[in-house]
């Protein structure tokens, strides 16, 4: 009896957790994603050993 009691609350925690979550995700940025161009020197300041061949591979790896 002690267990259930503790399992419910637990488990709407995580329910209303992962909504939140999802509905944030869903609202960022207007769900328009940066063009390549957009993001090429942010990217090339990261990670400035990467040619831009390989800097357009990574952003289509992750888009």
């Amino acid at each position: 009896m002690k267990m259930k009691k503790l399992i419910i609350p637990v488990l709407g925690t995580v329910v209303i957790l992962g909504a939140g979550t999802g509905v944030y995700a869903a609202e960022t940025n207007n769900g328009h994603t940066p063009s390549f161009n957009q993001m090429k020197s942010y990217m090339a300041k990261a990670h400035p050993n990467l040619s831009d061949k390989e800097l357009k591979q990574m952003y289509n790896a992750c888009h």
